[in-house]
């Protein structure tokens, strides 16, 4: 330590005598070396600027000197307080420097002055004096530059995560791609194994209870019924208790016959009378005798009968089912896949220009139905292009409809030049008509809650802005999914103008003519339906599933309908004996079969009479 200070005092001394031999040159060098140090202070103080808190904390915390060290104490003081330092060397620097001069005077030749000043000239020159906006330009251009690597280095890393989620991407694609391919082969092998047990059922049925036959009809061939062994032996049983029943009511007449003549007889002669008795007690004793036979052919017979009806429910299930495995046989190719995402299954139905299709989707894993429309090849271009503008048409007002009582439309596919695909809703159950073949009546109570759902529907389309006529309200056309009742095939359905309640008819001879109102028939011009025509609708409905028959028309064919005008001469509704129906079933009946359109109800009054709302 003591070195460091002779070595200061040394230098000190050169410094001092460098001044006093040139006194000019050496003031001159103290205003720049302190104007230096003033502007150093300035730009320092600009830069560093802190709050009176912090520069008391930072005081209270600053560490103290050593005692024994002036040349210390007077760093940390300068450090602790630049502000007092400054005052101090402003006021006394001209005698600190007096005497330093003339200290360095004795102690420094000239030339180690000189080269002193020299060295202290270059690194002035290397390190020039930085201005504060310099250093803020610096220090914003060092942000600006951190800043754009920080942003190139997101981008990178945005890049590596966008070609890593691409490459994820292609991945969870082909994964879904082969999931999809094996879920769809799984589907196909359980429907094939559904097929087979049809089949194999099918065949064990149809001697038990019947098939169909082909024969010739002049030139054309027909399929006809046959029945099995089992429903030909009940009936064989039948007509022999008939046969049975026959002979012992013929026995039974003859018996009462002889006595008859018999009594006439002993009146007249009035003679033998213990014949008589004995011949008496003979013919009662045959009459009880055949009275018991005939009594234990008459059980045998409901017995026989009740069988009977079983056996027919049956063979018309099988019916029913032969149909669609005979046309599911014919599809081709089977099971097709619709665009890349449907795979259709079982058939479910079969119209004039349409197949429905039981179907599972790849792509939201559901099960769905696909109505596939096919356009005769051999229509030409006008009927094509009428075809497709009316299925359009039909998509576009179901796609409105979003009701929990009304089949909803998922989505529209093209499939080649010639057929399209529309995806329905699935429902898991049978439709109303089926129901009515197999239980023939429902019981008022279910009646009324299955009506209670179709005016739902029917409401809720006659309550939009554009209010929609049905038009072919029909037990096929109501569908049961999971305990609620579904509205489906708006094929014919009519679109009433806004602000409209009426539209003329344009598509007469449509429809289904046992469900249809007397104004769908009328042959005149400009006629005018309304909602009201599903109102007529739903009272057939009602009528058939309470009686076990419809109102009107009652088997015969739609041409027979037509030919006898059997709806236009409906005056009147004639209600059976059996089975009994509540009189408010039957007012209901009766307000939506009024001839009449303006005195019959309208679907709202329909929707909220005490009848259906109860």
């Amino acid at each position: 330590m003591s070195e460091e200070i002779q070595q200061s005092n040394s230098g000190q001394q050169l410094i001092t005598n460098y001044f006093n031999q040139n006194p000019e040159n050496s003031m001159d060098r103290l205003k720049q070396m302190k104007k230096r140090k003033i502007e150093n202070e300035i730009s320092k103080k600009k830069m560093n600027t802190k709050s009176k808190s912090d520069e008391e904390s930072s005081n209270d915390n600053f560490p103290q000197a050593p005692v024994n060290l002036p040349n210390c104490q007077k760093i940390y003081k300068y450090l602790k307080n630049p502000k007092e330092i400054c005052n101090e060397a402003g006021n006394v620097g001209k005698t600190q420097m007096q005497k330093s001069l003339e200290e360095s005077k004795q102690k420094m030749s000239t030339n180690d002055i000189t080269n002193y000043m020299k060295s202290k000239e270059v690194k002035i020159v290397q390190q020039p004096i930085q201005k504060p906006q310099d250093e803020e330009a610096n220090k914003l251009q060092q942000k600006l530059l951190e800043k754009e690597q920080i942003e190139k280095q997101l981008r990178q890393e945005k890049q590596q995560l966008e070609s890593e989620r691409q490459e994820l991407i292609l991945q969870h694609n082909a994964f879904k791609k082969r999931t999809q391919d094996v879920f769809a082969e799984a589907l196909k092998q359980v429907e094939e194994l559904k097929r087979e047990k049809m089949r194999e059922y099918l065949e064990r049925e149809r001697y038990r209870l019947g098939e169909f036959v082909s024969s010739r009809n002049n030139v054309r061939f027909v399929e006809e019924w046959q029945d099995g062994y089992e429903i030909k032996q009940v009936k064989e049983s039948l007509q022999k208790l008939e046969n049975e029943r026959t002979s012992l009511e013929q026995q039974k007449n003859e018996i009462k016959d002889k006595q008859s003549t018999k009594n006439q007889k002993d009146k007249q002669n009035k003679l033998f009378e213990l014949d008589f008795v004995n011949g008496d007690l003979d013919a009662n004793q045959k009459k009880l005798r055949i009275q018991f036979q005939l009594s234990i052919l008459k059980k045998e017979e409901e017995e026989l009968k009740l069988k009977l009806t079983k056996l027919e429910e049956e063979k018309q299930q099988l019916a029913y089912k032969t149909r669609r495995f005979m046309e599911e046989q014919k599809a081709d190719p089977r099971w097709p896949l619709i665009a890349q995402r449907y795979q259709t299954l079982g058939l479910l139905g079969k119209g004039g220009f349409s197949e429905v299709y039981k179907a599972f989707d790849l792509q939201e894993y559901r099960l769905c139905a696909c109505k596939i429309h096919y356009l005769n090849p051999q229509w030409n271009e006008n009927a094509k292009n009428n075809y497709i503008k009316h299925a359009l048409r039909e998509n576009d007002i179901h796609k409105r409809l979003k009701h929990v009582n009304i089949v909803s439309l998922y989505d529209t596919q093209e499939i080649d030049q010639d057929s399209f695909c529309t995806v329905l809703e699935y429902c898991d159950g049978t439709d109303l008509n089926q129901h009515l073949k197999k239980y023939k009546i429902i019981a008022e109570k279910e009646a009324k809650l299955i009506l209670r759902q179709v005016l739902a529907a029917l409401h809720h389309m006659s309550c939009s802005l554009t209010k929609i006529i049905h038009y072919d309200l029909k037990p096929q056309n109501i569908l049961f999914h999971k305990g609620e009742v579904k509205l489906t095939d708006f094929g014919l359905c009519k679109v009433l103008d806004q602000d409209t309640t009426r539209q003329e008819l344009t598509s007469q001879g449509l429809g289904t003519y046992w469900y249809l109102p007397p104004e769908c028939f009328m042959e005149q011009p400009n006629i005018q339906i309304s909602t009201k025509v599903d109102v007529w609708s739903i009272g057939v409905i009602l009528f058939e599933m309470v009686f076990g028959r419809k109102p009107f028309g009652e088997g015969m064919s739609q041409e027979r309908i037509a030919q006898e005008r059997v709806i236009l001469n409906s005056f009147q509704v004639k209600f059976p004996q059996k089975p009994n129906v509540s009189q408010d079933c039957k007012d209901f009946i009766l307000k939506c079969l009024t001839y009449n359109m303006e005195a019959r109800w309208n679907i709202t009054e329909a929707f909220y009479c005490n009848y259906i709302q109860s």
